[in-house]
């Protein structure tokens, strides 16, 4: 996980250096909208074969629909996220989710992700975010922290949200005190922390002589003879578990 959500990931890297930006837009008539809502059509129908191009056309267009894309200079988008957000009932429905398959490496999946929910989290009092997700697709939402035991009340979505045939039901609850953003700084200070107390703790830098039972040459033993081991608390019944 700490890579995916690494400082140093090619995707992390262009946003901070102006290659890439984030862009939240919907049918508001202007320009610029109508171009990346146009680009975003264009890669969600190469991307996304299965789905009608005409039904694609139509919800990236729906003013009750709002995309996060990612963008490069004169506005070519490389990918990005198309959502209806149910804030009365507090979700959002995640109908898109693509980016181009030859820039799949960079980290831009996890990072759009990562800007959805902390722009959702700031803009609104929507806490779940739902989809359908193709047996294809489903590894990427398990790594963007999605789960398929809904603990969100059926009544809540039931009927709001289109059925696919095939796919499989997807929940994501946000957490409040997170910002996803900052995910990577927080695991690399987390684990930071934790190596520091192990190694406050670790006798592995100590080395022990070999057991005089050895003086002669090597013979089995048992493990338990040997005190180091058994301060260790290591045992056979442990090992076996461990394996």
């Amino acid at each position: 996980m700490g890579d995916m959500f690494s400082t140093n990931a090619p995707a992390v890297v262009e946003e901070r250096n102006g290659e890439i930006e984030f862009r939240v837009v919907n049918n508001d008539c202007e320009r610029e909208s109508v171009i990346i809502l146009s680009g975003l059509k264009c890669l969600f129908q190469k991307q996304l074969p299965e789905m009608p191009k005409t039904y694609i056309a139509r919800l990236v267009y729906d003013r009750a629909h709002v995309s996060i894309a990612i963008v490069r200079r004169r506005l070519e988008v490389v990918g990005g996220i198309t959502y209806r957000p149910f804030k009365d009932r507090g979700f959002a429905e995640i109908a898109f989710c693509a980016v181009l398959s030859d820039e799949q490496i960079k980290g831009y999946g996890t990072h759009l992700m990562s800007h959805l929910k902390d722009y959702i989290k700031a803009s609104s009092n929507m806490m779940h975010l739902l989809t359908y997700a193709d047996d294809l697709a489903i590894g990427y939402f398990k790594k963007q922290g999605f789960t398929k035991d809904i603990t969100l009340d059926e009544s809540v979505w039931k009927g709001c949200i289109k059925d696919y045939q095939g796919g499989a039901l997807m929940q994501c609850s946000l957490l409040p005190r997170i910002r996803y953003l900052e995910l990577g700084r927080m695991l690399l200070k987390q684990k930071a922390c934790v190596q520091a107390k192990i190694q406050a703790l670790s006798k592995s830098d100590v080395v022990h002589q070999p057991p005089k039972q050895w003086e002669n040459g090597v013979i089995p033993i048992d493990p338990l003879s040997i005190d180091a081991i058994r301060a260790s608390g290591w045992s056979p019944e442990v090992d076996e578990l461990m394996r």
